[in-house]
């Protein structure tokens, strides 16, 4: 199969004759009409019905196509790519954050233009590490339950994948002018239960999964109201602002980046139980610009903390 047969075909589909696809392509009727016969016998299939107006694409001539559109993209994306200089990649995966959301911007405007492209996806524990296990990210930034650090270990393990932890952090509540708490100073932990909530998708390592290695023996059993469930960091902070639910979470937030009037509330007796950290693959040397990154996150974020 030739790239050359490729575009014959797609071009003939699009204006539906051979004649005109050969003015297209600056070659003749017979060329195209050959190209297109040898794909079909290669394929086994018939691409296309033909009468007297020209030719309109087969069942089977559809599935080529979409196809056929596809491979000559990716052709042109790869000739495009001849004689340009490398672009260097920033490919980062985070749970939902709009503290590390505003890092990632701030630290991609130092790099220089035109040399990096970024990725930055956002997910559960269980999705971070997927995408660093088949490299679409170089590393995932997540936060699990300090006791559970040991049990992570064995789960990322058996994928090659190491967790190192950055910093330790409070668990709290983020509350809008319109919650009950807003005023608090702080909050005890039994009287989380009396609140409406919104979370981010739950998965093995949430909060919501986790009270009881925050309980500390303050309560013997706890569960949380759970009103409404998102993965949308977006949806979290609006609802916030403009309903009376609140969200339980890391306490990470430095004041200078504070856009919202939300409060980081404190829990009594949940201080440092939050493992702040990242995945990444072992025996792979994290590049110096993710080095930079994750600095910038200790300085600029958990040294905030502090």
């Amino acid at each position: 199969m030739e790239i050359r047969q490729i575009e014959c075909f797609v071009q003939t589909a699009d204006v539906g004759s051979t004649s005109r696809a050969a003015e297209i392509l600056h070659t003749s009727q017979s060329s195209v009409s050959k190209h297109i016969s040898a794909l079909e016998e290669e394929l086994k299939v018939t691409l296309f019905v033909r009468n007297n107006r020209g030719v309109r694409l087969t069942p089977e001539g559809r599935d080529v196509y979409e196809h056929a559109r596809s491979l000559l993209q990716t052709a042109k994306l790869m000739h495009g790519m001849h004689g340009k200089s490398p672009v260097s990649q920033l490919r980062i995966a985070c749970y939902a954050s709009a503290m590390i959301s505003r890092h990632f911007c701030d630290y991609f405007m130092t790099l220089p233009r035109g040399k990096y492209k970024g990725v930055f996806l956002e997910g559960t524990v269980e999705d971070i590490i997927e995408y660093v296990h088949k490299e679409i990210a170089e590393i995932g930034i997540i936060f699990i339950p300090a006791e559970k650090t040991k049990y992570l270990n064995r789960i990322i393990g058996e994928k090659n994948i190491v967790f190192t932890e950055i910093s330790r952090h409070d668990l709290c509540v983020y509350a809008g002018e319109k919650s009950s708490v807003y005023n608090q100073d702080s909050i005890d932990f039994s009287s989380i239960s009396d609140l409406r909530l919104i979370q981010h998708v739950d998965g093995y390592f949430s909060i919501e999964n986790n009270l009881e290695c925050f309980a500390q023996g303050m309560v013997e059993d706890i569960t949380i109201n759970k009103v409404i469930t998102s993965n949308s960091d977006n949806q979290i902070i609006e609802t916030i602002l403009n309903t009376d639910l609140c969200n339980l979470g890391i306490r990470l937030i430095n004041h200078k980046f504070r856009k919202y009037p939300i409060k980081d509330i404190p829990i009594t007796g949940c201080q440092s139980c939050l493992s702040l950290g990242y995945l990444a693959r072992r025996q792979s040397n994290v590049s110096p610009v993710i080095t930079a990154f994750l600095n910038g996150i200790t300085s600029e974020l958990c040294l905030a903390q502090k």
